[in-house]
């Protein structure tokens, strides 16, 4: 990152923008979900086939984030598999995915799974990292080591903001977790929380290097949304308006 310029550290992506996206809509009620033998969640289901999905005003709405295309897959057959009853299904084309209507009920949902989806795959393989949602973990990146604790270093994709009408950026995020000498996840909240905070404590300079350590083994990362690939490669995102304004203006108005 060159430190003459001014950057937001953010991702936006330089793939396919969002609209006309292909989603099935299902007629469907939450109570109807079939109970799991091995007790695991729908989600945890349904993204073992790289399906995303979203509950919203009655309606199932499900999209294949596998890279596979909606008519690619059997979508009774898996609703068949978790549900105990629906009644009427389609293919809707979304020209609206970033819109108030949908964001935070249905296309915010979808895309977090479709996140989720894309680190798990990427990652899988790779022993050195624990995967939890949409959090990634280096178990090599030791921050801060006590007498009978330690905590290692991770980048968080949870926080995702709408850019324009059609495109989105991902606000990748430093996160920690703590861990005690026989390698099991330190669970008493106040020995927890002290660990980490004292692994957090840095400056900026040292924060970017944290993040980019995570991103490089991450990133370019390709997010596929049915018939849409969204594509990320870089976490700065430069400013490229008059350096006076800044303090002036809200972050919208950058991107």
């Amino acid at each position: 990152m060159n430190v003459d310029k001014l950057f937001l550290i953010m991702a936006p992506n330089e793939g396919d923008t969002l609209d006309s996206i292909q989603t099935w809509k299902v007629k469907i009620r939450r109570q109807d979900v079939k109970p799991d033998p091995q007790g695991r969640t729908l989600r945890a289901r349904l993204l073992d086939k790289g399906i995303a999905h979203s509950f919203y005003e009655e309606y199932l709405w499900a999209i294949p984030v596998n890279g596979r295309k909606v008519d690619e897959l059997n979508l009774r057959e898996t609703i068949s598999e978790n549900f105990l009853r629906w009644r009427e299904e389609e293919v809707q084309e979304i020209n609206n995915f970033t819109s108030d209507e949908l964001w935070y009920p249905v296309s915010i949902v979808l895309l977090r799974d479709a996140i989720r989806y894309a680190l798990w795959t990427k990652l899988k393989d790779q022993k050195n990292f624990i995967i939890y949602k949409r959090e990634v973990y280096d178990k090599k990146r030791i921050i801060y080591s006590g007498t009978y604790t330690y905590v290692i270093l991770g980048v968080s994709f949870e926080k995702i903001l709408r850019m324009g009408h059609d495109n989105i950026c991902l606000c990748p995020e430093i996160v920690y977790e703590c861990y005690d000498s026989s390698n099991k996840r330190v669970e008493y909240h106040f020995e927890r929380q002290k660990n980490i905070l004292l692994a957090s404590r840095c400056n900026l300079k040292v924060y970017c290097e944290r993040l980019d350590l995570m991103i490089k083994n991450i990133f370019p990362l390709e997010i596929h949304l049915s018939n849409k690939t969204l594509k990320f490669n870089s976490i700065y995102y430069e400013i490229i308006n008059e350096q006076e304004k800044m303090e002036q203006m809200r972050l919208e108005e950058w991107l």
